[in-house]
């Protein structure tokens, strides 16, 4: 159990440490993480993004994904 969360909150660090952009959201029924990589060039060149953002900015981010269809 230890070893799980020690490799989580080292995941975690790294993520910080390295990404350019960082932002993480819990909630009660939503959990979200987006980070863009690499944190020292001058442009992104990969990112990634899990789960739905919760509160106004999930209602935000919802319409404009329904705005561009």
């Amino acid at each position: 159990m230890y070893k799980l969360l020690a490799m989580i909150f080292l995941a975690l660090v790294v993520i910080v440490g390295l990404s350019r952009d960082f932002e993480m959201a819990f909630g009660q029924d939503y959990a979200y993480m987006k980070a863009d990589f690499p944190r020292f060039a001058n442009k992104v060149w990969f990112g990634f993004e899990v789960g739905k953002r919760g509160g106004f900015e999930g209602v935000y981010d919802d319409f404009k994904e329904k705005m561009k269809q």
